[in-house]
């Protein structure tokens, strides 16, 4: 006995979907990390720096036409037509690799109950291909590949944040405290692009979004 298909759709509910496993598909990662610490006295400093290689041909769950949505139960576009193959320029770099990453975090100390402390950030940018769905027939360019998967890479991105922060403490114990927080975040206002158009047309290669500027919070806490 062979089971026909509307034997399965009755036993998940009655579903027309269909979970499908494609043949030669994979992913593969690879990182070298090294990670450091040394404090002194008043002083603390922790950095960390990963290469990494991210390939495969498939990105994400695909299940829409942007990139980490994290949309794991969905309508995947992959393998729907031509473009959209395995063998359609899908293998190459996938999107969420950052080859470079590089981060240090330190603070000092103060005598008058305070802090300071930075977060410095350096990483490559994201790799990204065209989409032309014409050079297969077809006026949609979702997902339809133009190019070898991860071709072209936006540029890295730098980002160094600073933290401020003053404690007072009521009587004779540290059970009440007023506490003052300071802090600037993307201190150079560095502009990096983080995400362009990539299907053809005339907006082709146009910004989309940037890393967000330079921004400054303050904020107040009581401890009782």
């Amino acid at each position: 006995y062979i089971p026909e298909l509307n034997d399965y759709r009755a036993e998940i509910g009655g579903s027309s979907f269909v979970i499908a496993q494609l043949e030669r598909s994979y992913t593969d990662y690879y990182e070298v990390s090294f990670e450091a610490e040394w404090s002194f006295e008043n002083f603390y400093l922790q950095g960390s720096y990963t290469w990494s290689d991210y390939t495969g041909n498939f990105d994400q769950d695909n299940a829409t036409s942007n990139n980490d949505f994290n949309t794991f139960i969905g309508s995947s576009l992959l393998a729907d037509g031509r473009g959209r193959m395995l063998w359609n320029m899908k293998d190459g770099t996938l999107h969420g690799e950052r080859k470079h990453l590089l981060k240090v975090y330190g603070f000092w100390s103060l005598n008058w109950n305070a802090t300071v402390g930075f977060y410095g950030l350096y990483q490559s940018g994201q790799p990204w291909e065209t989409w032309d769905g014409s050079i297969y027939g077809y006026s949609s360019d979702t997902i339809r590949f133009a190019e070898d998967a991860g071709k072209n890479r936006s540029e890295g991105h730098f980002q160094l944040d600073l933290n401020y922060t003053q404690n007072w403490y009521l009587g004779s114990s540290d059970r009440y405290a007023i506490q003052f927080r300071a802090d600037i975040f993307n201190l150079f206002n560095t502009n990096s692009i983080t995400d362009t158009v990539t299907t053809s047309g005339s907006s082709y290669g146009a910004v989309v979004d940037f890393v967000p500027p330079r921004i400054f919070r303050f904020s107040v806490k009581v401890d009782f």
